[in-house]
C-alpha cells in the first residue's frame, strides 16, 4: 500500500513521501503548525492523491493527541509518535490514548537500551519493551522500530556483525513473530 510521510525533506510519488520528521520547537503549538502541515498534505495530494500520509506532531512527535484533537483535512492520514524511555511518561501515554481514539496512529520510532546511560534511550526497567508492547497493542496503534543500523542507538544488535540481538532486538523479533501468525497476514 502506498504511503507518504510528512517526515523528511521532499516527496516522492513511489508511495512514500516526506516533508518533516519531527518538529522540535516545543514553543510552537499544533495550532500554529497545522496550516503549514496542511499545505504539505495539499501539495502531496496534487501529485499522489491516494498515498497514505504520515503526519508529525509537535515536540519531537510527542503530541499526537494535540494533532488528533484538530486533525488535518484529507483522507489516508496517519499521525506519528516517537517513543523512548525518556519520554514514556503518564502525560505522553495520555497523548497516545487520546490520539488513537480519533485518528490512526503509527509509531515511527521507538526503542530502548537496557541499562543504557542515555537519558532518553536508556532504562533499567527490564520489562520496558514488553510494557511498551502491551500499551501499543491495547491502544490499537501501529509501529516500526528504530533502528537496525548499529551506528545509531537504540541498536537492535550487540555488534556490527549483526548476529546477536540486544534486549530491544529480541522484543522486536518476538513481537514481529507473534504478529506474523495473526489473522491480518494474508
Amino acid at each position: 500500500m502506498p504511503g507518504t510521510c510528512l517526515c523528511g525533506a521532499g516527496w516522492k510519488d513511489d508511495g512514500l513521501s516526506s516533508t518533516y520528521a519531527q518538529p522540535i520547537d516545543s514553543a510552537v503549538t499544533w495550532a500554529n503548525f497545522k496550516s503549514v502541515a496542511q499545505g504539505w498534505v495539499d501539495t502531496i495530494r496534487a501529485a499522489a492523491p491516494n498515498n497514505i500520509i504520515i503526519v508529525p506532531s509537535m515536540s519531537y512527535d510527542q503530541r499526537p493527541g494535540d494533532a488528533a484533537d484538530s486533525p488535518l483535512t484529507g483522507s489516508n492520514l496517519m499521525y506519528t509518535a516517537h517513543i523512548y524511555p525518556g519520554n514514556f511518561s503518564t502525560a505522553f501515554k495520555a497523548q497516545i490514548a487520546n490520539a488513537v481514539t480519533k485518528v490512526p496512529v503509527f509509531i515511527t520510532e521507538w526503542g530502548y537500551v537496557l541499562n543504557g546511560t542515555d537519558r532518553n534511550l536508556g532504562t533499567a526497567v527490564t520489562t520496558w519493551g514488553t510494557d511498551f508492547r502491551t500499551l501499543v497493542d491495547s491502544e490499537g496503534a501501529n509501529w516500526t522500530a528504530w533502528v537496525t543500523d548499529n551506528g545509531w542507538q537504540p541498536n537492535m544488535f550487540t555488534s556490527t556483525a549483526l548476529t546477536t540481538l540486544t534486549d530491544f532486538g529480541n522484543v522486536t523479533k518476538t513481537w514481529l513473530s507473534d504478529t506474523a501468525t495473526s489473522d491480518w497476514v494474508q
